[in-house]
């Protein structure tokens, strides 16, 4: 006689389908968790707000710096105040190196970062699935390892049956994960791991899917997307390599070649990239994509001294960064360039500071983005003499960001009266502005009645700028 399971019940019968996602970090952590979102839709979860109570809260944590640890530690503690009996699950880089501290905070499920896009199957197993000898009490705080896992690559990722989800109207799209770069001051290659791609079909899957959904916009996101494809190249060189790609584009130059030729997509974003690897394929490929790569380029520079360059491990110099910015410049010559600045570092002097600011200035860029250093266990820059005082890194990196600020309002000044062209975004209803990124990174804001807004949200429309508004630009569509 065939056994029955018509009377099989779920580990947790009381508790609702139904899921809300918090991420924290960069631009990666929002690709990965709309990811766990979709992921969680096919499988017949609901998403949510928080405040209509969600069976599970998913909170993809960040660890990059100190007060990203403090962010995730604070997170959970709220959502544990504000939510009892909900069950909480914790993923992303702060569970690499903070399992013991995670579980003193009781939470419900530990997923270590590498596992992170079988969220979906692991919830399901840990949660609902009727298995001998289980009870409530083997739940609490299981870390979910690696080798728990049925062997899944990076292409899971980019996979549909049904359900596509974005949380912004422009949709990130993940292509690389991991980084060996190893600066003195990160400790993303340790929790990130070595580099590790996505298969160009699989993203060129993804990018057609998100334009069936109305994206007219994506972001290529990754933790070193500079890289891309470098691990494709190393399979492919091991002659006894049986899973080497068949499908090989060994660079981001390439990937976004065959984007332009085999997708529909109306623009591509590049998110951050080193300068050492816009080479002149890249350059070539966005200057004749006739706009469909947006033309701006988001290079971290980190110090305008070669000095604290060379202590921070960055493998290149003031001269090298210069002489590449001009390239980039004199054949894109409507490029926006943007940056990111880490202030004071170890054994940084003030002549170290002060060259930062005249680089800045010299560049020119349209928008810097200020780090204050923040001393990292585990990493090289933690264990070197001469820290600088508190004070000290606090007033250079208010400097810094006035500069940064200076630059800025000079380039928004710059684009006034002009066409620019606007993914519509996000929708004030007090005022009827609707709002968004403009191809050169500018936030531009036009007038919009709400129905309208839902017929144009996630397009790109052509806004002629009128004048400064709230740090950005206003105008009207034509």
């Amino acid at each position: 006689m065939s056994k029955s399971y018509i009377n099989k019940k779920p580990l947790y019968p009381d508790i609702p389908k139904t899921f809300y996602i918090y991420p924290l970090g960069c631009k990666t952590n929002l690709s990965e968790s709309d990811m766990i979102a979709s992921a969680l839709l096919n499988k017949g979860f609901v998403n949510v707000s928080l405040s209509e109570k969600p069976g599970f809260v998913i909170i993809n944590t960040c660890t990059v710096t100190a007060s990203a640890d403090k962010k995730a530690r604070q997170q959970i503690r709220k959502i544990k105040k504000i939510n009892t009996g909900l069950k909480i699950i914790v993923t992303g880089c702060f569970t690499v190196l903070n399992r013991d501290l995670l579980s003193s905070l009781n939470v419900d499920l530990i997923i270590e970062n590498k596992v992170k896009h079988l969220t979906g199957n692991i919830i399901l197993q840990a949660f609902f699935d009727e298995q001998e000898g289980k009870n409530k009490n083997t739940v609490k705080n299981i870390q979910v390892l690696e080798k728990d896992i049925s062997d899944e690559n990076l292409c899971e990722q980019s996979s549909y049956k049904k359900h596509i989800y974005s949380s912004h109207s422009r949709a990130f799209v993940k292509i690389q994960d991991g980084c060996e770069q190893g600066c003195s001051y990160c400790i993303v290659p340790l929790v990130r791991g070595s580099y590790a791609s996505v298969e160009p079909s699989a993203v060129l899957n993804h990018i057609s899917r998100l334009v069936s959904c109305g994206y007219e916009e994506i972001v290529l996101t990754g933790i070193h997307i500079g890289k891309y494809g470098m691990d494709f190249i190393k399979k492919a060189a091991g002659a006894c390599s049986k899973t080497a790609s068949t499908d090989i584009i060994g660079d981001l130059g390439g990937l976004l070649d065959a984007i332009l030729k085999k997708t529909l997509i109306k623009r591509v974003r590049l998110s951050s990239i080193e300068i050492g690897e816009v080479n002149d394929y890249l350059i070539d490929t966005i200057a004749s994509a006739n706009g469909r790569i947006a033309p701006h380029l988001h290079i971290p520079l980190q110090s305008g001294s070669d000095r604290v360059l060379e202590l921070m491990n960055r493998n290149y110099n003031t001269g090298f960064f210069l002489s590449s910015l001009n390239k980039i410049k004199n054949t894109i010559p409507q490029i926006a360039l943007t940056t990111d600045i880490i202030a004071g570092f170890p054994q940084e002097y003030e002549d170290d500071f002060l060259n930062t600011i005249k680089i800045l200035e010299e560049i020119n860029f349209s928008k810097v983005h200020v780090f204050k250093y923040s001393r990292r266990e585990n990493t090289r820059a933690a264990g070197m003499d001469s820290h600088l005082q508190e004070s000290v890194k606090k007033f250079r990196t208010a400097r810094i960001k006035e500069t940064g600020e200076n630059l800025r309002n000079k380039y928004i000044n710059k684009n006034l009266d002009k066409i620019l062209e606007v993914v519509c975004e996000e929708y004030n209803m007090a005022d009827k502005i609707a709002y968004g990124t403009s191809e050169n990174y500018i936030k531009v804001y036009f007038k919009l009645l709400p129905a309208d807004f839902k017929i144009n949200k996630r397009k790109i429309l052509k806004v002629r700028t009128k004048s400064i508004f709230k740090k950005g630009l206003y105008g009207t569509i034509i």
